[in-house]
């Protein structure tokens, strides 16, 4: 049936795109909830709204016979869920079946067959099931159709980089091209598995390591898991991090460049295993409330306040602890320049050389006036 020619689709469509722009927001809300609940990290979600231009240009070609348009094209509200591995876009396709009314028909959710061209990408056309639509709030979108796209980081590489060279079928690609651009999705495929193993492998290692804390630290080398893990389980660190809070510190969560901040910092200064920075940690726990107190009071002197009020506030995390530590330890061959080229704002740089100087004379003042040392001559 040809699609009413007394009716303009293209302005009721524009009439009604609001609607459908504030469904893909709704839904985008949505999703990013469910997948959050069922502890799934992604690289992107995005949706958005079908234009008007676009859905005029996709029911206006001679090839198409919508009799109703506004009901019959199915992504006039899309949305693309980007994820880092293969696996969660199966444990995504799960929560998408469990809480939308999924139009099989219309849907693809398969691999392709050993010798099609392409690559993997589900598309799912959904609509609100009944539970959903008895809300208040969602009750207006009943009836309404979206189309969710799931696809791994390189499954989006691949299918942003075949568009742009033109080719969406087999046939549009000139035979001299044709076996390379098949050996490279096959690579693509390849690394997305590869790149669950080594996620795995990861983990593997990580549970690894916190069987050796269990047991001991001081043989257990130092690299990214390793630290991660010291970090996130040290009592010493834990004790540490409450004694600045209770100083003014304001304490930061620590992230994957923290750490590898610190892994970095430990290589250049020597220390190898978690045995010899933890020795650097729990020592501490003596002294590092003066020192903390030391670097917090004298920090806030270089930003112009006064000894008696002051309201500087100095963010560190537990990566950052173990730094200021570590410089203590090594204060002899630590230098402005070497923080500097790790990464160091100059003014943050000398302020803390200085403060730990600082710290370690008058140290040396109370040792020597109980006469744990002897007095210089």
């Amino acid at each position: 049936m040809s699609s009413d020619i007394s009716r303009n689709w293209t302005d009721e469509y524009a009439e009604k795109r609001s609607a459908f722009e504030f469904f893909s927001k709704k839904l985008s809300s949505l999703l990013a909830d469910l997948l959050d609940a069922d502890g799934i990290s992604i690289h992107l979600l995005e949706a958005r709204a079908k234009t008007v231009k676009s859905f005029e240009a996709k029911y206006s070609k001679s090839s198409k016979n919508y009799s109703n348009p506004l009901n019959q094209i199915t992504d006039l509200c899309g949305l693309r869920i980007v994820a880092y591995y293969q696996d969660d876009t199966d444990r995504i396709a799960e929560i998408i079946k469990r809480e939308f009314v999924v139009d099989e028909k219309n849907s693809t959710d398969r691999e392709p067959a050993p010798a099609e061209f392409g690559y993997r990408s589900n598309h799912y056309i959904v609509k609100l099931d009944s539970n959903r639509v008895a809300l208040k709030e969602w009750a207006k979108f009943e009836g309404l159709k979206a189309e969710i796209q799931v696809r791994t980081v390189l499954q989006h590489a691949w299918a942003a980089i075949s568009h742009k060279l033109q080719y969406k079928r087999e046939g549009d690609v000139p035979l001299k091209l044709r076996r390379k651009l098949f050996r490279l999705s096959a690579l693509f495929e390849l690394s997305d598995d590869e790149f669950i193993s080594l996620r795995n492998g990861a983990e593997a290692i990580a549970s690894d390591v916190d069987s050796n804390l269990s047991v001991g630290i001081n043989s257990v080398d130092i690299d990214l898991v390793s630290i991660y893990q010291y970090v996130a389980k040290s009592a010493a660190l834990e004790s540490l991090e409450r004694m600045a809070a209770d100083l003014g510190f304001i304490i930061e969560p620590y992230g994957d460049a923290d750490i590898s901040d610190l892994v970095k910092f430990c290589d250049i200064f020597d220390l190898k295993t978690l045995g010899a920075l933890d020795s650097i940690i729990t020592s501490a726990l003596v002294w590092s409330k003066d020192f903390f107190e030391i670097q917090y009071r004298k920090q806030a002197y270089t930003q112009g306040q006064d000894d008696a009020s002051y309201d500087f506030n100095w963010h560190i995390s537990r990566a950052f602890i173990c730094q200021l530590l570590i410089i203590e330890n090594r204060i002899s061959i630590i230098t402005t320049a070497k923080l500097i080229r790790q990464g160091w704002d100059v003014n943050i740089a000398k302020a803390v050389l200085s403060n730990t100087r600082y710290f370690l004379s008058k140290q040396k003042e109370l040792k020597v006036a109980s006469g744990s040392i002897a007095a210089p001559e």
